[in-house]
């Protein structure tokens, strides 16, 4: 549309696969918070609409989207790190601290 913001974002292969949370500092300085959904597997190309966080329409009332269209980064080379054999360990997901959890169910 003419009133979408098109937003470029470059993320890692483990936030493509396991979900991405990124800020985005708007044109108007409002910072906003972009999260995808777990589970949710993100390609190059993909985009992700916040509805009317675009530009202001001059003829409507309604502006436009703010799209946000992603590159996904691979590694160039397995290197010892990232081999064949240790790549779901590098690309696991995030670990979620259940410390404060209790241990026992009554």
């Amino acid at each position: 549309e003419r009133n979408d913001l098109i937003f470029k974002k470059t993320i890692s292969l483990k936030d493509a696969i396991y979900g991405a949370s990124f800020s985005v500092r708007h044109l108007d300085r409002r910072i906003l918070r972009v999260e995808t959904q777990p589970g949710e597997i993100l390609r190059a190309g993909d985009r992700h609409v916040l509805p009317r966080e675009g530009m202001p329409a001059l003829l409507s009332l309604v502006p436009g989207d703010l799209v946000i269209e992603f590159t996904v980064e691979f590694p160039e080379e397995l290197t010892k790190h990232l081999s064949a054999e240790n790549i779901p360990r590098v690309v696991q997901p995030p670990c979620i601290d259940v410390g404060s959890y209790p241990t026992t169910v009554a």
